[in-house]
């Protein structure tokens, strides 16, 4: 990788990993390069934004081809407890670690989850600036099946909301 795409990636992850207050740490110039590379990954992005089916995962995975690496961005105990067939434990504030990326291959594609969908997208989004051809699987766990805390949370969320809060035309 030439240097200077280096200097943006390493600026773009130090961005995208400081708390919210040490963002302005910054300076105008590394703003202005991190501003660059994240409308090219904006740009770069498909209509599907990187997003696979649980269904297409759990395809692929019947298939048995190994073109592709599963790996769960969840906490190690959540992994323990339970986590898709053959998938590997990357947590997510650990993904940007070198010995994280070293688990991991721009020759295969990376497919991430986590519970929600949220916190693989994050990791999505590093690992897509970084040229790892990564997707994350829409939903995450309460996609690939049903739990009573999903089933749970997806009750209270149809109770809690009525429907009437405003919006724009």
């Amino acid at each position: 990788m030439p240097h200077g795409r280096a200097a943006v990636l390493t600026l773009t992850f130090l961005a995208l990993l400081a708390p919210a207050g040490q963002a302005s740490a910054l300076s105008p110039g590394e703003a202005e390069v991190i501003q660059r590379a994240a409308a090219h990954f904006l740009d770069s992005t498909p209509e599907n934004n990187f997003l696979l089916a649980p269904t297409e995962v759990r395809g692929r995975l019947q298939s048995g081809k190994s073109d592709f690496v599963l790996v769960d961005v969840r906490s190690e105990k959540e992994f323990e407890l339970w986590h898709l067939p053959g998938a590997i434990s990357i947590p997510v504030r650990e993904i940007a670690e070198p010995r994280s990326l070293a688990k991991l291959s721009r020759e295969r594609e990376i497919i991430l989850y986590c519970n929600s969908g949220h916190e693989s997208t994050k990791a999505l989004s590093l690992l897509r600036i970084l040229d790892y051809p990564a997707f994350s699987m829409k939903w995450g766990m309460m996609g690939w099946r049903t739990v009573p805390a999903t089933a749970a949370a997806l009750r209270a969320i149809a109770e809690g909301t009525t429907g009437s809060f405003p919006t724009a035309p």
